[in-house]
């Protein structure tokens, strides 16, 4: 058992180092990481969230609206006020963090339901999905979004309903196509495997309570620049 667990420790580690070094190896050159990029930059030298893109907002005909969501472009922003400045390497590590988070969340959640014997078998589950790594690579954040939607699923299978609704938060914060799968996860919040419905109220309360104050903000800015 503790050689099993050696290995994923292993495996998790070094597939997360390569992930880094090969984006450190290349450019960003694909149309969503050059955005997201360039985004996070001009974040980081103005202090200030832009409602449009700046390089294709001729006139009031012709304006690219920022309507991306931007918490995985000020985590990025932190990172390089912490390190000195922009820097593609940075975003590259910052990057692979995220895959290193998936990837602990799917071992958890794998324990958590499976019993520890079955996590290896998770981990190669999920390196053998080539979009993981690959999104990985490239500076864009869906991998983000997927391990805060595990994080969300583990805090749900430990019943514990108010982290859960953090990670919800956060990751309507990081993506909105998370609203996929809330139906899901408030199903799996009313019922519980040991007492059915009786208490739903109380867990879906527990649920909402910290989205509503994490995503207000961001919220209130759509409505204010966008309508959304």
């Amino acid at each position: 058992m503790r050689g099993s667990n050696l290995l994923v420790k292993v495996i998790v580690l070094l597939s997360s180092l390569l992930i880094a070094v090969v984006g450190i190896c290349t450019e960003p050159f694909l149309g969503d990481e050059t955005l997201h990029f360039q985004l996070a930059s001009t974040i980081y030298q103005t202090g200030e969230r832009p409602t449009y893109n700046h390089l294709v907002h001729y006139s009031d005909v012709a304006q690219g609206a920022y309507f991306t969501d931007t918490l995985w472009h000020y985590g990025l922003v932190s990172l390089w006020k912490l390190t000195g400045g922009v820097s593609i390497t940075t975003a590259q590590f910052y990057n692979a963090f995220y895959y290193l988070l998936l990837i602990t969340a799917t071992l958890l959640l794998t324990k958590e339901l499976y019993g520890a014997e079955k996590e290896l078998y998770s981990v190669l589950l999920a390196l053998s999905v080539p979009t993981i790594p690959i999104l990985s690579v490239i500076l864009h954040f869906d991998v983000a979004i997927t391990a805060l939607a595990a994080f969300c699923l583990l805090m749900l299978a430990k019943r514990r309903y108010f982290l859960a609704g953090i990670f919800l938060g956060l990751s309507i914060l990081m993506k909105r196509n998370i609203y996929l799968i809330i139906p899901a996860i408030v199903f799996l919040t009313i019922f519980d495997n040991n007492n059915g419905i009786k208490g739903a109220g109380r867990r879906l309360l527990l649920l909402i309570a910290p989205v509503i104050p994490i995503t207000a903000f961001d919220s209130y800015f759509r409505i204010t620049n966008f309508g959304l």
